[in-house]
């Protein structure tokens, strides 16, 4: 979820956002790196529950998955080997000149393992995380969807956490990395989440306020 891929009113709210933390001197941003430092840090790898598999797309590296993807991808090979009546659905649509989808390349490296093709569904033209999450409602509305369970990567769990419980989603988060790794790369992700989560946030309550519903529209 970029500024450019929501317009003026996102840029707006992205402005917003930034006037926030200043005025609490940060702590309003510090709060939100707290929210995802702790889902970061503690949510589960593995489920017994969940029938559905829903894998956020990453951008690619070419037509290849990036080790960010690819851990993403593993965690929901073993998802669904560990329980064969569950079902795959990968998000994600072509990014730059790349010939092929994330979701494309996704369902390919599953089938490659040894996923049955009748196991998995693809959505080949969201964007960006809101986007994978209205797509994936969209898609498993008209079926009949127990559980699902969203897989992602550790700093992402968060943000993907709160879009598509205001979705009106109940999704098990299952992180795709067994723990959480520490190092520079990895606070920087964690700052860009909170970052990004506080946007989503202060821009939510913002709309509501003002009841700007084309707003609300594009996140619920």
């Amino acid at each position: 979820m970029r500024p450019t891929s929501l317009g003026a009113d996102g840029i707006a709210t992205l402005l917003l956002s930034s006037l926030v933390i200043v005025l609490t001197g940060g702590l309003s941003l510090l709060w939100q790196l707290s929210v995802v430092w702790r889902l970061a840090v503690s949510a589960p790898a593995q489920t017994e529950d969940g029938d559905w598999v829903i894998v956020l797309g990453s951008r690619l590296r070419g037509d290849s998955p990036t080790c960010e993807f690819s851990a993403r991808l593993e965690r929901a090979y073993q998802l669904l080997r560990d329980s064969p009546q569950r079902r795959a659905l990968l998000l994600g649509g072509r990014t730059g000149a790349n010939r092929k989808t994330e979701a494309q390349v996704g369902s390919d490296a599953l089938i490659a393992r040894g996923i049955a093709p009748d196991r998995i569904q693809t959505e080949h033209t969201s964007r960006h995380t809101l986007e994978n999450l209205i797509h994936a409602r969209a898609r498993l509305a008209a079926q009949r969807v127990g559980c699902l369970i969203l897989v992602t990567s550790r700093h992402h769990l968060a943000r993907s956490n709160a879009l598509a419980t205001n979705l009106g989603l109940r999704p098990l988060m299952c992180a795709a990395e067994d723990v959480y790794s520490t190092g520079l790369l990895a606070v920087a992700r964690l700052v860009r989440e909170a970052y990004y989560l506080h946007w989503f946030e202060v821009g939510r309550a913002w709309a509501r306020w003002t009841g700007n519903s084309r707003s609300l529209a594009r996140i619920t």
